[in-house]
């Protein structure tokens, strides 16, 4: 195999940059040089960046005050584990915050002699939420759908949806309060294509945004995540 054939020509090197552009140089033209930029994930980087501005937004002294008789239900986050989640900017624990426990899964379990592989059930992540969010001003209504193969007991609404409820109705002040979000778009760079388009490339732009459409937001993305962040830990 090519690694192999990198391994007898570099001993002891790792596949960094340099050493990995040399040794295909050797070969033929496989791929192009590795970028730092090609290893970006945007459904993470977005859900993160998000993340990072709803915590400030939870930390302000409004929204403390606000928040500081909230206890949580059966079957809700507390507040602090929230917070704790949200500053340390892992979506990998925000989905594990929203959905059940790990189960162990014996078809992944490889290797006897170490313990049996954990995963969130699929039906946590793949199951079909048939709930429709339909918003009218500041205020959320759900309609039910008869078919529903998603997991009943969890998900954002049962996990979050007191707190996130909280923000958007209890003071209009709060949300409509504007906060600044990083968010993945298409930015405009010199020159055209060769189809006479202008030419863009995806980064992060700092984008204004109320507190009820940061949470609007952070919604979509963690939906996305979801199954996202499964699918990419059974790979």
């Amino acid at each position: 195999s090519y690694y192999e054939a990198f391994q007898e020509e570099n001993p002891g090197a790792t596949v960094g940059i340099t050493v990995f552009s040399e040794a295909l140089k050797k070969f033929r033209k496989l791929v192009s040089d590795p970028k730092p930029e090609s290893c970006v994930d945007e459904k993470v980087s977005g859900l993160e960046n998000a993340m990072d501005a709803l915590y400030r937004v939870l930390i302000s002294p409004d929204v403390k005050q606000i928040l500081q008789h909230y206890e949580p239900n059966e079957g809700e986050t507390s507040l602090d584990d929230l917070l704790g989640v949200l500053q340390r900017r892992s979506s990998h624990q925000m989905v594990e915050l929203v959905c059940c426990r790990k189960e162990e899964q014996p078809d992944l379990h490889i290797d006897k002699s170490t313990e049996c592989p954990q995963m969130i059930p699929f039906r946590c992540t793949h199951g079909k939420n048939t709930k429709v969010a339909l918003r009218v001003g500041n205020k959320r209504y759900k309609r039910e759908c008869v078919a529903n193969t998603a997991c009943e007991c969890c998900g954002i609404g049962k996990r979050l949806g007191n707190i996130l409820e909280m923000l958007e109705e209890v003071d209009d002040l709060v949300a409509n309060k504007e906060i600044e979000v990083s968010v993945w778009c298409e930015a405009r760079r010199q020159g055209k294509t060769k189809k006479g388009k202008n030419n863009t490339q995806r980064e992060l732009q700092t984008k204004i945004m109320t507190v009820v459409e940061l949470i609007d937001h952070f919604e979509e993305l963690l939906e996305i995540c979801i199954p996202h962040i499964q699918e990419i830990r059974w790979i």
